[in-house]
């Protein structure tokens, strides 16, 4: 592949489009929007001249390039796909054909899936604050971008539309896995004739974590890992809690005076966002956690693992208090009643279970590795750290 990349403005191989339609009573407008993350454009919502105090709205095609101005800085990009055809955009939604004799679309899209793009647009957007930053198509049209070929540029979108279609294949695998766990538990978990009815809270002690002040946040190490709700979300905590990002130490403990649970505690976040996500996770080791998690501290007549099964198996999202912020407390969680086996029972109801969540588990660490890998990827395509030598075209076309 030539390394002659030519820096190449946005507006020199592109054009807006505009094909705007007058909003008429009776008439839908299904409208689009824009995923941060460069997730790409999505069916928003439905609207009528009735619902909209809009009075036009702009048609999409598909292959335009597409991107939200208030949150470019997120990294709301991407293309315009064959199903949103015959869908509309507001004004915020700027709308690009590319000239395809020097930019492919796909190319363009590729680009603006880099982190590091969405961290320069963030420092060129204007506006009041963060939540209001616009990147305008003027600032889109003086972006600069080094485009090698289009042959070149196809090379590279077809290495990481391979990629992509790896880590599709790896997610939907996941998710089928996760799905199975869930239906599994449901029947797992139907009671039989012998169980005991009783509720979370004879069977374990319910515990609330404390603030985390920010002045102690931050220790790699030390004595005693301090979980946030976010660290839910770390690879490698996808069912216990192994990677803590803050740490007390000896000095601190005394300061800080935190609630410390044993390792098989159950944690759940108990707030807001977080709590709709449904996350159930377990300590292995002794730790302290924040303000948003509750932990359940299982008593002798119930395992770790049966435990986590029951409460993966419920939904708090549905018994939480109503509010500007929905939430659960300790009475609320300590009322859930359910049906209890015997010990033996648990423990071969746990096994089956847990060799399922193992198997998701695994595949999601795989996962995770790959978009890493395509992150890694981009970034070396795009900076000619990786060069794709002409034979590659004729390797593909002898593969049958």
């Amino acid at each position: 592949m030539t390394s002659e990349w030519t820096p190449t403005r946005l507006g020199e191989v592109t054009h807006q489009v505009q094909d705007s339609v007058k909003v008429a009573p009776g008439e839908e407008y299904p409208l689009l929007g824009v995923r941060w993350y460069a997730e790409g454009p999505f069916l928003r919502e439905i609207v009528t001249a009735e619902t909209s105090k809009a009075t036009r709205f702009n048609r999409v095609q598909p292959g335009q390039f597409i991107y939200n101005r208030l949150f470019a800085w997120k990294g709301s990009f991407g293309l315009v796909n064959d199903n949103l055809a015959g869908c509309y955009v507001s004004n915020e939604f700027p709308l690009f054909v590319c000239d395809r004799s020097r930019l492919l679309p796909e190319f363009l899209k590729v680009h603006f899936q880099q982190r590091s793009v969405w961290s320069f647009v963030e420092r060129a957007s204007t506006g009041t604050t963060a939540s209001r930053n616009r990147w305008k198509e003027s600032q889109f049209n003086d972006y600069v971008v080094a485009l090698p070929s289009v042959v070149a540029q196809r090379r590279i979108v077809d290495i990481v539309a391979a990629v992509d279609a790896q880590i599709e294949a790896v997610a939907t695998e996941v998710d089928r896995l996760e799905r199975t766990a869930s239906v599994l538990g449901t029947v797992l978990l139907t009671p039989e004739p012998h169980w005991e009815r009783t509720t979370i809270g004879d069977v374990a002690v319910t515990a609330t974590g404390r603030a985390f002040p920010d002045r102690f946040q931050g220790e790699a190490s030390g004595m005693l890992p301090y979980f946030k709700v976010s660290d839910m979300n770390l690879r490698g905590n996808q069912r216990e809690m192994r990677v803590a990002p803050n740490w007390l130490t000896h000095e601190t403990i005394s300061e800080v005076k935190p609630r410390v649970c044993p390792a098989g505690t159950v944690l759940f976040p108990i707030i807001g966002a977080a709590m709709r996500t449904e996350k159930r996770r377990v300590l292995v080791q002794p730790s302290a956690f924040d303000q948003n998690i509750m932990g359940l501290i299982p008593r002798e007549r119930v395992t770790t693992d049966f435990l986590f099964a029951v409460m993966s198996n419920l939904r708090l999202g549905e018994l939480s208090q109503s509010g500007a912020v929905p939430s659960v407390n300790q009475k609320l969680v300590s009322a859930i009643q359910f049906a209890l086996p015997p010990l033996e029972e648990q423990i071969a109801i746990s096994g089956q279970l847990r060799a399922t969540y193992a198997q998701a588990e695994s595949l999601a660490d795989e996962l995770s590795r790959l978009r890493d890998f395509r992150s890694v990827l981009v970034s070396a395509l795009l900076t000619q750290e990786i060069e794709i030598p002409d034979s590659y075209d004729r390797i593909l076309e002898e593969v049958p």
